[in-house]
């Protein structure tokens, strides 16, 4: 998960979220939110996850149910027209020289 923290907002400040289905197969989606000040317009804050599908009866990762595979594969569909703010797509890690 990438967090940023880009304007201050306010306590009574309204907000709007926004949120994007970057990329998903079988057991993983890729997603990407902005919160914007409703106001003024400007990104206060993004947040950039990568989630797997656990099964809780197993503890182990599995694959979406088919009827979600597939509202995910419209979500995706539609969301690859939308441009991608500029935060998606940095890696996470410890780099060592």
């Amino acid at each position: 998960m990438n967090v940023d923290y880009l304007g201050e907002v306010f306590a009574g400040d309204r907000v709007r979220i926004v949120s994007r289905l970057i990329d998903c197969d079988h057991k993983r989606i890729h997603y990407f939110h902005e919160m914007q000040h409703e106001a003024k317009g400007y990104v206060a804050a993004s947040n950039e996850i990568l989630a797997m599908h656990v099964d809780v009866a197993t503890r182990k990762s599995a694959p979406f149910p088919t009827d979600v595979q597939a509202r995910l594969a419209e979500m995706k569909a539609s969301h690859t027209a939308l441009p991608l703010a500029a935060q998606v797509g940095r890696t996470l890690g410890i780099r060592r020289g």
